[in-house]
């Protein structure tokens, strides 16, 4: 891993051939382009200078996120997933009780596009799960 100072000047790097960006907002001959390239070649190997640094001084924390992750996961999963059976047997009942049934709808995807917020509605029960469907959001989630 790279020393504070060793990060700090290549920010500094960054920061001093990002100040001359603005100097080619619009390029009006050739030698102007060739100045622009410049830069922006400069600019460039600079940022991938910086991101295999930043990659490396990561990877040993990225690391035991997934040992840890590893360790934790496939209980929560089952778990969840047992949940989400006990759910669908538990609709599947209250379909069957209702007098007369109404026909079942099926579940459809949500349209793609912007996420738009649910309105507001009554909490959810005490003791109701968490609607979880993907192994990052279980990631990310306190139970």
């Amino acid at each position: 891993m790279k020393t504070a100072t060793e990060t700090e000047a290549m920010a500094g790097q960054i920061s001093l051939a990002g100040r001359g960006a603005a100097a080619y907002e619009t390029i009006e001959d050739e030698e102007a382009y060739l100045r622009a390239a410049s830069l922006a070649a400069k600019l460039l190997e600079l940022a991938r200078e910086a991101n295999a640094r930043r990659v490396a001084a990561k990877a040993p924390y990225w690391q035991k996120c997934k040992e840890i992750d590893s360790v934790y996961m496939p209980s929560i999963s089952a778990a969840v997933d047992a949940a989400r059976k006990i759910r669908e047997a538990m609709a599947a009942y209250l379909w069957a009780k209702e007098d007369p049934p109404r026909p079942r709808r099926a579940r459809q995807a949500p349209a793609p596009g912007p996420a738009e917020t649910p309105p507001a509605s009554s909490p959810a029960p005490p003791g109701a799960l968490p609607e979880l469907t993907s192994e990052s959001e279980l990631a990310n989630r306190d139970f």
